[in-house]
């Protein structure tokens, strides 16, 4: 199932982004993403909403 196959040991998939790095800068937000998700603090998404102008029900 799939579009994967192995090459040099390592799965290679069709995704575009496969083996791309990301900005320091984007790494670290998604490190602190992670860590404050498994402590709990988590952003209610009527808050993320309001903040992109959206209205949620």
């Amino acid at each position: 199932m799939g579009d994967n196959y192995e090459m040099d040991g390592h799965i290679e998939t069709n995704d575009p982004d496969y083996a791309l790095e990301l900005r320091p800068e984007v790494e670290q937000e998604l490190l602190e993403s992670i860590i404050n998700s498994r402590q709990g603090n988590l952003i209610p998404v009527e808050n993320v909403a309001e903040e992109l102008g959206l209205i949620w029900e």
